[in-house]
């Protein structure tokens, strides 16, 4: 059964069910097409660690995983060989490498983070490196009535008059179990990602995804090793580039790829489009409440006045 989506401002097909915007009717042309086949690459890998290969040309992307499947990304289809029955694990690694390798090969910027929405009208942008709990804020926000654009990496795309916008993707919430505890999800709405991890799906009704949106503003998390009050401060010139230049996802292969000077051009309209707040906590959990009191003054730009 094929499953069809529109997704990143692409038009999906894939064999397995995927936290992306499911559209009912037959696609009458795939912008990507998911297919499972036999999979020929040859050696002479750009990158090698941690059971991963990855062999990158100016229309191929190979991702070998070991124990897990062969993916082979081109630029209208993904062809996936598995190596495993889990389809779970094989589902995973679609959707977090395979996917977003495939979005860089058509040219796509990703950064890595979050997109909410509170009025429809425009998104903020709540960026941060993996383990900064850009997801779990993102999930405290939902409770405070914002609507999840994208989860875990944003696409941006130049529209309208030039305007920056970040397309509707991923619909769930990824989280470990500590963040879901934190935020208080009964455990009955998750759903794991993968047998071997304690992280996890959260399908969060407050969901916005319907067409891509404006980016107004943008905050950018660190964290830090010693314990100290979480502070917010507001970056202007330079230090605008400078942060947002470290949000990137998969900036290697995106310049690999040939789109060096397509980077740099959206990277200097999306720091001259938008207000970009640095918020800086500690390392490990920490109360959601007095973070999002650092914020609040932020969050209001963005929230309307019966909200």
């Amino acid at each position: 059964m094929k499953h069809n989506y529109h997704a990143f401002g692409f038009n999906i097909e894939s064999p397995w069910p995927l936290p992306l915007s499911e559209v009912s009717s037959d696609i009458t042309t795939a912008d990507c097409s998911i297919d499972l086949s036999e999979i020929n690459h040859s050696r002479g890998f750009n990158f090698e660690a941690f059971g991963l290969r990855l062999k990158i040309d100016s229309e191929n992307i190979f991702l070998l995983v070991d124990g897990i499947a062969h993916y082979h990304c081109q630029p209208y289809r993904i062809d996936i060989h598995p190596l495993t029955k889990c389809e779970d694990d094989i589902a995973a690694f679609l959707l977090y490498a395979a996917l977003p390798y495939w979005l860089l090969l058509r040219g796509k910027w990703l950064v890595r983070g979050c997109a909410l929405s509170w009025n429809e009208k425009e998104s903020i942008l709540l960026l941060s490196p993996p383990g900064g709990g850009s997801s779990t804020l993102a999930g405290y926000a939902l409770r405070q009535g914002a609507k999840l654009v994208s989860d875990h990496f944003c696409v941006v795309t130049e529209r309208e008059e030039g305007v920056l916008m970040v397309e509707p993707g991923i619909r769930h919430l990824r989280l470990w179990k500590a963040a879901a505890d934190q935020l208080q999800i009964d455990h009955h709405l998750l759903r794991p990602i993968r047998p071997c991890l304690q992280q996890f799906f959260f399908k969060t009704e407050n969901i916005f995804s319907n067409r891509p949106l404006p980016i107004s503003g943008v905050i950018s998390i660190d964290t830090m090793n010693k314990k100290e009050d979480v502070s917010v401060k507001k970056l202007t010139g330079v230090h605008k580039m400078d942060n947002l230049d470290l949000r990137h996802y998969h900036l290697f292969l995106f310049k690999k790829l040939g789109y060096q000077k397509i980077y740099q051009r959206l990277l200097m309209k999306l720091a001259n489009q938008v207000s970009l707040y640095h918020l800086t906590r500690w390392v490990g959990q920490q109360p959601l409440d007095l973070v999002w009191k650092e914020l609040n003054s932020i969050f209001l730009e963005y929230i309307p006045q019966e909200v």
